[in-house]
């Protein structure tokens, strides 16, 4: 339907990375003649026990920050105590988003940074910035 509505009658690559790896290849099972390729990164079909003891903590982070309410499982917090977990997400989620071969080689010369506080900042903290707090904690629930 999406790529109907987008008037897209063929995509030369479906990329994803981790739940989006798994979306990917569900685009591509459901129209196989209108996906040349698939790109499914860090993507599993279900959480092993290591994966959902990170998941944990991602969801712990915001459930412990001060603009948490556990009554109501919802953050109201201000500006810039959603800055500072969204930050603390994105340093979990940099620890575990890539290979430990990644960092032992320093591989973020390789595409780009200055060095790893750059690539931190630059990549998985820029990229948590505009999430909206409260979709991340049931985002890392459903996928355990």
């Amino acid at each position: 339907a999406l790529l109907d509505h987008l008037d897209i009658s063929k995509v030369a690559l479906a990329y994803g990375y981790s739940m989006g790896a798994m979306q990917s290849l569900h685009l591509a099972a459901l129209h196989p003649g209108r996906v040349e390729r698939v790109a499914a990164v860090a993507g599993d079909v279900r959480a092993g026990d290591m994966n959902k003891v990170f998941l944990e903590s991602l969801r712990h982070t915001i459930m412990s920050s001060r603009g948490w309410d556990p009554e109501t499982q919802w953050y109201d917090g201000i500006k810039e105590d959603r800055v500072a977990t969204l930050k603390a997400f994105a340093r979990i989620y940099a620890g575990w988003g890539l290979s430990s071969h990644f960092y032992e080689n320093k591989e973020y010369f390789n595409i780009g940074y200055k060095d790893l506080e750059d690539f931190c900042v630059n990549s998985y903290e820029e990229g948590f910035a505009s999430c909206n707090v409260n979709d991340l904690p049931f985002q890392c629930q459903h996928a355990s």
